[in-house]
């Protein structure tokens, strides 16, 4: 759960990224249809596994109507973000021209299709199974997908390419069907979120209790992302959520750097030695670990094991 949130956060950071990294604009270049095309090119080094499959190291986006429309639709409304979402919209787009094709050309009335999502080793988005299709139409599967794919490509602009394999038929959707989502989707401000249930109980979400003595880093910041992601969504889910952290300043960690100022800090103090207090006491527990090595080292030398 937490790698999946992980890596949605990367993907929208990057695409909060790519708004400050155009380059080479160039405003006479127009497409049909009004948009203007930007080249951009980022840093993918230091990315995981999963981003290296999802971020090619250049990119041509578009832009109309004050949105970015990107070839690799990685940050809009994919697979990988969206696949239920994705899929539910496509399916109630496509169902009912499928089904007025079946119905004028093969005197059927169906009203819900099976679809699944294209595999990876086939071009398209969504794929339809003729198969199921084969219970009301005695049909060869690969006619007819190819008829229902050339249906398709004529009677909507969506869809602009098929194939079929076997009794599989693979659709290609056209970038602005997407677009058109998250246009509808931003108009709903409260898309996604389940109210909240009383019977769910509360949800208790900790994070990201830094160590008290050690400085504070970037680290922290990651944690504090993820801690208030996850108590965000589980909130859209529904769940009563309570958000804390532990400030521990007790135990053994806290009795080393305590130890170890005692011993060798000569009273030094935040504003004798110009040191963040975290800074200081972090330093005094690095020292305590490297007096104890070289008090066990010692012992060990004189014959102690």
């Amino acid at each position: 759960m937490v790698k999946k949130i992980s890596i949605l956060l990367t993907l929208c950071l990057t695409a909060s990224l790519l708004f400050f990294c155009t380059k080479k604009v160039d405003s006479s270049n127009e497409l049909s249809q009004g948009v203007v095309e930007f080249d951009i090119s980022y840093p993918v080094k230091n990315y995981n596994s999963y981003m290296e499959k999802l971020i090619p190291k250049k990119m041509t986006m578009y832009f109309k109507d004050n949105v970015y429309i990107p070839k690799r639709r990685f940050f809009l409304y994919n697979k990988y973000l969206c696949p239920n979402s994705r899929m539910k919209a496509l399916s109630n787009h496509l169902s009912p021209l499928i089904g007025n094709y079946l119905a004028t050309n093969h005197q059927v009335d169906i009203e819900k299709f099976e679809f699944q999502h294209t595999r990876k080793e086939f071009d398209g988005d969504i794929t339809l199974v003729v198969f199921s299709l084969l219970r009301h139409i005695k049909a060869n599967p690969a006619a007819l997908g190819e008829a229902i794919g050339e249906y398709l490509v004529k009677t909507t602009e969506h869809v602009t390419a098929f194939n079929v394999v076997k009794g599989f038929l693979n659709l290609s959707i056209e970038d602005r069907f997407y677009v058109q989502q998250l246009k509808e989707i931003q108009a709903i401000s409260n898309f996604g979120h389940v109210p909240i249930a009383q019977e769910k109980g509360v949800t208790l979400v900790e994070y990201s209790s830094p160590n008290t003595n050690k400085p504070l880093h970037l680290g922290h910041i990651r944690n504090n992302l993820l801690g208030y992601s996850v108590a965000k969504i589980l909130e859209a889910s529904g769940q009563q959520v309570v958000k804390t952290q532990i400030i521990n300043d007790r135990g053994i960690h806290i009795c080393k750097s305590m130890v170890a100022w005692q011993k060798y800090g000569e009273g030094a103090t935040p504003e004798s030695t110009g040191l963040k207090g975290d800074k200081l006491v972090g330093n005094y527990y690095v020292r305590f670990d490297q007096e104890y090595k070289k008090e066990i080292d010692s012992l060990i030398s004189k014959g102690m094991e």
